[in-house]
């Protein structure tokens, strides 16, 4: 019994990736060919374009070379963390005073999807002491993923209070929900609600196991609740509660 479990768990790791180095050819493949497309239009001699069409040409090469840098940053994050080498650098933070820089990272996608997003912030002590730049990024990993998931002119809330020695984070969604199935596993590396590689907001799979992982690293918790499909989904952030005065998150 223990050699076959042994065996399925090598024949897991190896789907997993043999998955991952699909999703990621997909992934960059189509970033990496607008961005050929539009050099060559502006590299050409025999075309002509006019101001419009150039300045089109230009964001197109800026706005998915972002992307692919978005991409490799997650990789190289996955990396750090298997190899248990993920710095953090340490102070006082308000999260509270870090919540309009975490609203702004996300603006763009939840008004191409003409969503709503509210976000509020109870209490005063909202401290922690952490990495700001990865207390950010896993929020706005939640906020991206609740996005991706939930419909055009869904609704998504982010909230921040505090309870008794501990600051807690909750991101809601009136999204597509979790089945069951995926709730246990969802945490894990190269996971997708979806299992299609064609699904048009992409992602790798790899957004919740970082947040998960910079949340643990910081002494935290998190969970995650949804009453299934198209029931929308709730993430549960709770990290320590720090008493040391803070300065304004950058």
């Amino acid at each position: 019994t223990e050699r076959r479990q042994q065996d399925e768990a090598v024949r897991k790791q190896v789907r997993q990736r043999e998955r991952f180095l699909a999703i990621l050819s997909h992934e960059l493949r189509n970033p990496m060919g607008a961005v050929v497309n539009a050099a060559r239009l502006l590299a050409s001699e025999k075309t002509t374009l006019n101001e419009g069409d150039r300045d089109h040409a230009l964001n197109v090469v800026v706005r998915q070379s972002q992307h692919m840098s978005r991409l490799l940053d997650d990789l190289l994050d996955t990396a750090r963390i298997t190899q248990n080498k993920m710095e953090l650098r340490r102070e006082a933070v308000s999260l509270r005073d870090m919540l309009h820089d975490v609203r702004q990272c996300v603006a763009h996608l939840v008004e191409e999807k003409s969503q709503t997003l509210a976000c509020s912030a109870k209490g005063e002590a909202l401290t922690v002491w952490g990495d700001p730049a990865r207390l950010r990024q896993a929020q706005v990993n939640l906020l991206a993923n609740a996005s991706k998931y939930t419909p055009p002119g869904g609704k998504i809330e982010l909230s921040l209070t505090r309870q008794a020695k501990e600051v807690v984070i909750t991101v809601r969604d009136s999204g597509d929900g979790i089945p069951d199935k995926m709730l246990e596993h969802l945490f894990d590396p190269f996971v997708q609600r979806d299992d299609t590689l064609h699904r048009s907001e992409g992602g790798m799979g790899i957004g919740l196991f970082i947040t998960r992982s910079i949340v643990r690293a910081h002494g935290g918790t998190i969970t995650v609740h949804s009453r299934g499909a198209n029931c929308g989904s709730e993430f549960e952030i709770r990290l320590p509660w720090s008493k040391v005065a803070t300065k304004k998150s950058r």
